[in-house]
Order: structure tokens, then C-alpha cells, then sequence
């Protein structure tokens, strides 16, 4: 089974200046990055990658945003998983990467990530922010 990464960007990145390519930025580009990281690392670390794994960055993943690390999840379209069968039989199953907070990464480790997305609830958007609310944080403040 091969696996596709996808995201959804929020709409505050990738919006350039009047002449200028959108992406060039750092602070904008890091979404794009990170999809040709996780789509490379099978190959130049002879790992796989599948839903709930998660990926450290050290610190955060660009100058706008304390997010920190990936993990991966199913599309939030088909939360029960989307694959496509390929012409030779061989399927594709579709994987959505989601930017974490450190905490929520320690969350996810310490409980797993079916309980990390059952505390994010309805109040978590699958769109790639790199501001948004901590959730985590959220809740110990309820």
C-alpha cells in the first residue's frame, strides 16, 4: 500500500505581494515543505509513514508559528480513510498532515492520537493555520 500526503492551507499563507510568486516567503512556504519532507523520508530514512504517526520538527516549523511537529491523520472529508485502487491493483491510501503544538504532541504520545483528536473535537479545523488556538490549552482553562 503506498500512502499520498495532502493539506488544506489557511489563507493567510501563500498570499504575495503584487508581482511577487506566492511560497517565497519562509513564514509562507513551510506547509509545502513539510509535504515534500514526509513525502521523501520513506525513501532517504527506509522508513513508512501511516495514519497517527507523528514527526518532530525541534522547535518550530517556521518564524510565525510555535507549532512544532506533524502527525498524520485521514482526510477530514472521509474520516474513516480514502484510498484509490491504482490500474495494477496496488492501493493508495490518502493521508492529511497536521501541525501540532509540543503539548499536544506530548498528549498524543502519552495517549495516543484517537484521544488527541477526541479532545479536539468540532472545535479543531483540519486547515493549516499557523495561528491557531491551542487546544489543549483550551480545555485546562475550562
Amino acid at each position: 500500500k503506498a500512502y499520498a500526503l495532502k493539506h488544506d492551507i489557511h489563507k493567510s499563507l501563500g498570499h504575495a505581494p503584487t508581482g511577487q510568486q506566492p511560497y517565497t516567503a519562509a513564514d509562507d512556504y513551510w506547509p509545502i515543505r513539510w509535504l515534500k519532507i514526509l513525502a521523501r523520508m520513506p525513501i532517504t530514512d527506509k522508513t513508512w509513514l501511516g495514519w497517527g504517526h507523528s514527526i518532530p520538527n525541534g522547535g518550530p516549523l517556521a518564524d510565525n508559528t510555535e507549532l512544532c511537529c506533524m502527525v498524520l491523520q485521514h482526510p477530514y472529508c472521509a474520516p474513516q480513510g480514502l484510498t484509490c485502487e491504482l490500474p495494477d491493483g496496488d492501493r493508495v491510501a490518502f493521508l492529511q498532515m497536521v501541525p501540532l503544538y509540543n503539548e499536544e504532541m506530548d498528549y498524543k504520545i502519552g495517549h495516543g492520537t484517537e484521544a488527541l483528536f477526541d479532545i479536539f473535537g468540532d472545535r479543531f479545523s483540519y486547515i493549516i493555520d499557523p495561528a491557531r488556538r491551542h487546544l489543549l490549552l483550551d480545555r485546562s482553562e475550562n
